[in-house]
């Protein structure tokens, strides 16, 4: 499954590399542009600045697919989601201890999280940034965002709305996850706001079955998002991408699992 999401991410990047080159329009198929645009348009029917309904399907689509399978889409296809967790995984291989006979031992996730409660105020930030965006592009009719972008910063080689913030905020996507899992997905991201709420009824689930489970907490551990999955039998938290890290690492294969409402995994039964 890692190997499939790896394929997703880089595809993703290679198309948004050709969108990049003259003759491209990187910015028509943002999905956030679409939440953007979309009060203007019902309501006045036309378009926000660049956008265009392209924007629209793109929003409309991620919402319909994290109604299946949650927050899918920010671990197998947004870019700044890749760049955060490519820093993320650097940051690891960096910081291999070395052994007695100086070789590096396995890595060890070493990065830091704040205290659980300081993370759970620090994840209501995404909800005030979203209000404040959609509000200053509705008055002002312009992409208020584009000034503080990240991903506009990493696409628009240099574009005419660049500001210091634009690429301060690129900045914190790859030096920040170097420190923190995912900082600005986490804690910062205005689509994440947005498709919380459709990720907590999301119908395809992370389960996990009291029976196999050893308690180990490898879960937990390998969890960018901080969800501690160990004490649940179904991740309903509107923060999992269904990355799959945790059943890659859970050392049992019936732990863990991806399921349907209602549908559980036939347990094999040890002959005596």
């Amino acid at each position: 499954m890692q190997m499939i999401r790896l394929l997703s991410q880089i595809t993703v990047l290679v198309l948004l590399g050709r969108m990049m080159l003259p003759g491209g329009n990187f910015e028509q198929w943002c999905p956030f542009g679409g939440i953007e645009t979309s009060f203007l348009y019902f309501t006045e029917d036309t378009f926000t600045c660049s956008l265009g309904s392209s924007n629209l399907y793109m929003a409309l689509s991620i919402i319909a697919l994290t109604l299946l399978t949650k927050r899918s889409f920010c671990s197998y296809a947004c870019p700044i989601g890749t760049l955060g967790e490519w820093s993320g995984k650097l940051s690891t291989m960096l910081w291999r201890k070395k052994g007695k006979n100086g070789k590096r031992l396995k890595a060890r996730r070493q990065r830091w999280s704040p205290p659980p409660k300081v993370d759970a105020w620090l994840r209501k930030l995404k909800y005030p940034i979203l209000a404040v965006i959609l509000w200053f592009t509705i008055e002002e009719s312009e992409l208020i965002f584009r000034a503080f972008d990240p991903f506009y910063a990493l696409c628009s080689q240099n574009g005419h709305d660049i500001t210091f913030w634009t690429y301060a905020m690129l900045g914190f996507v790859v030096l920040g996850a170097f420190v923190i899992p995912l900082p600005f997905c986490r804690y910062l991201c205005p689509l994440a706001a947005v498709l919380n709420p459709f990720s907590r009824v999301g119908l395809l689930r992370l389960r996990r079955s009291s029976e196999a489970c050893c308690d180990c907490n490898k879960c937990d551990e390998v969890c960018e998002q901080g969800i501690e999955i160990t004490k649940v039998s179904q991740v309903t938290d509107a923060r999992c991408t269904q990355c799959m890290e945790c059943v890659s690492t859970c050392p049992l294969s019936k732990a863990l699992y991806l399921g349907l409402p209602g549908k559980e995994p036939k347990q094999e039964v040890s002959q005596s």
